[in-house]
């Protein structure tokens, strides 16, 4: 099983902002380290916009409500130095009532946070 590194993803409800539980998250390219997010209050959507450090090369990742998404390992080939990769988070938590179209109403929020990936294990 390979080394995970957590990232829970929720609403501050007295800010209305998105946090996470690490800003920062750190993957070792020899650990072949993976990201495993998790959303219990609504679904997000995680963006690397321009590259991706994910060996499947995905840009985006979709975490169901109450649920999880685990980005697969690490890889950065032939990796000297730490590189850091900016992804963004777009979160939607169901608000109550109907639009006038008859769906859902929904609230969104996003964040900018980012994985530092180093050639050595973190």
């Amino acid at each position: 099983m390979r080394p995970t590194k957590e990232v829970e993803i929720w609403i501050d409800t007295f800010s209305k902002k998105v946090e996470v539980s690490a800003e920062a998250v750190h993957l070792g390219v020899r650990a072949q380290d993976e990201v495993v997010w998790r959303c219990q209050q609504g679904t997000a959507k995680i963006c690397f916009p321009g590259s991706s450090p994910f060996r499947d090369r995905a840009q985006t990742y979709h975490c169901p409500q109450g649920g999880s998404v685990a980005s697969g390992p690490v890889i950065l080939k032939a990796a000297k130095k730490a590189r850091t990769f900016r992804y963004n988070i777009l979160m939607e938590v169901a608000k109550p009532g109907k639009t006038k179209a008859g769906k859902p109403r929904t609230a969104r929020f996003g964040k900018d946070p980012e994985v530092v990936v180093d050639p050595e294990p973190a």
